[in-house]
């Protein structure tokens, strides 16, 4: 996997991907959070986009997904742009899976898991 690096008002941020790709998302997110022992600790999910919130060590760092802009990866302060280069250098040794919605889990944290409808009603299951 490529990944690219940028400035910006001091903080290092890490293109993981130009394409929007929700499930490589999932992967880049489960693959964080396996290696580097991550806890996610916000998760704001919108129509066209993504802000998870990931703390490591004491630093947060967030991971976004947008339709223009691909996945990107970047500390909440700068104090964390060495942790930035340390989860792009992992990243780029690897090639994260791509997780479908229904089977991704964060350990401890939450599921997400697609409704599907029961047979011969009309409620939706978790």
């Amino acid at each position: 996997m490529k990944v690219q690096y940028s400035w910006k008002d001091e903080r290092c941020e890490a293109a993981i991907s130009d394409d929007a790709d929700w499930l490589l998302f999932n992967g880049v997110a489960d693959a964080i959070l396996s290696k580097f022992k991550g806890q996610l600790v916000e998760r704001l999910d919108g129509l066209d986009e993504r802000y998870w919130d990931i703390e490591i060590g004491g630093r947060i760092i967030t991971l976004h997904i947008q339709h223009y802009l691909g996945i990107m990866l970047f500390p909440e302060e700068k104090r964390g742009n060495d942790l930035i280069r340390e989860v792009g250098g992992y990243l780029e040794a690897m090639e994260p899976k791509k997780l479908f919605k229904e089977w991704f889990y964060v350990k401890n944290a939450f599921r997400i898991r697609r409704r599907r409808r029961t047979v011969g009603s009309q409620r939706t299951r978790r």
